[in-house]
């Protein structure tokens, strides 16, 4: 055919020089729970904890997510370890390289009101369970506080503990929770 031309351009990368290939990134989900750790934002998707790329909080890879056995009720960062919680256990989040992992801490001690819980200036983290308080040393042992507040939890509204809201008060230097007594419904 006449002026039909072609032209030729060869590429002379050999495939090996072209880099790693492209990620496979997912649209954000949408979340009701995130926090910071180490320069990623954390969030929960469903049962899904997520982890998107360092310094870029809107790229989540389709492969790196962790499944919480329930649905999470909060998640923070403490002495260098990312947690999430659900009603009935904490887990200790491990991010492998590839995915993440989560690891129950005992003795099943979760959180039920994600703003009670906060770093306190003793070096521990403390938080409110269905059964108490609890405080999680940088060791990462949790330690139930039952007995010590048992006849104070024993006056508190159970239906209110998920609205509870808690702070370390550094001038003080007491961790203060504040959750309806039994049969009222302010604090």
């Amino acid at each position: 055919i006449d002026d039909n031309t072609t032209q030729h351009f060869p590429d002379n990368t050999p495939d090996s020089g072209l880099g790693d290939a492209a990620q496979d990134y997912i649209p954000t989900p949408v979340f009701g729970i995130a926090w910071e750790h180490d320069g990623c934002l954390y969030i929960a998707d469903g049962r899904n904890i997520r982890r998107s790329e360092p310094l870029f909080p809107g790229t989540f890879r389709r492969d790196v997510f962790t499944t919480l056995p329930d649905d999470p009720t909060g998640g923070f960062s403490f002495a260098g370890r990312c947690y999430a919680t659900t009603e009935t256990g904490i887990y200790r989040i491990e991010d492998t390289g590839t995915t993440l992992v989560a690891r129950a801490l005992p003795p099943g001690t979760g959180m039920v009101a994600p703003q009670s819980g906060d770093a306190t200036g003793l070096g521990v983290y403390m938080g409110l369970g269905r059964d108490g308080f609890w405080s999680l040393p940088p060791a990462g042992q949790v330690r139930p506080l039952m007995e010590e507040n048992r006849t104070l939890f024993s006056r508190l509204n159970p239906a209110a503990l998920s609205r509870a809201v808690g702070r370390w008060n550094p001038r003080k230097r007491e961790y203060m929770c504040c959750i309806p007594e039994a049969g009222t419904a302010g604090n």
